[in-house]
């Protein structure tokens, strides 16, 4: 909720104090004010809780699809093996015109494959909901950065892609709530 940003050609800092229960809005006055000071650059600390508390359900969601994901790649590797191993049988039933044995083989092959279809919708619904909620982290990201400008704003961003990649929700909630340059938030 605190804005901090330099104040016309003096270079000095101003500490503006905004309380709101909206990120956007505190964006929106952030950069009015920004643009009325003729400032490039400008940081913020900012709490917004509700936010913070969505945030960290959607990092806990994406944790589970990541879960998920992986092991729905390891049951379909598992399946791919089976899928080679039955055409190998089949194809030695045929040359040895074993016909009985072929048709088994194939009726096998076949209740594997729509099988392996059920399991690749689930994991292709698994893979959607992972990307919808990555994209919520993103929209959250951006909203904290337009909050921010200038190098404020570019180290915000690079310091939550850390924190994403390292799957840390405490640093990426802590990284958009404080100072790009790794402040505590003010409150």
């Amino acid at each position: 909720r605190t804005v901090r940003g330099v104040a016309g050609a003096s270079q000095q800092w101003l500490w503006v104090t905004v309380r709101c229960d909206s990120m956007e809005l505190a964006a929106e006055v952030a950069s009015d004010l920004a643009l009325k000071l003729e400032s490039s650059e400008h940081g913020a600390s900012a709490h917004f809780p509700k936010d913070m508390e969505r945030l960290a359900s959607t990092l806990d969601q994406v944790a589970e699809h990541n879960r998920l994901r992986l092991r729905l790649a390891a049951e379909s590797a598992d399946g791919s093996q089976r899928v080679k191993a039955l055409v190998v049988k089949a194809e030695d039933a045929r040359l040895m015109g074993d016909m009985p044995l072929l048709k088994r083989h194939y009726s096998a092959l076949s209740a594997l494959d729509n099988e392996l279809i059920m399991e690749y919708t689930k994991r292709s619904t698994n893979h959607e909901a992972l990307m919808a909620r990555l994209r919520e982290v993103n929209v959250a990201i951006e909203r904290a950065a337009k909050l921010r400008a200038g190098s404020c704003r570019t180290k915000l961003v690079s310091a939550a892609r850390a924190a994403v990649k390292a799957n840390s929700a405490p640093q990426l909630i802590a990284v958009l709530e404080g100072d790009a340059g790794g402040q505590p938030a003010m409150r």
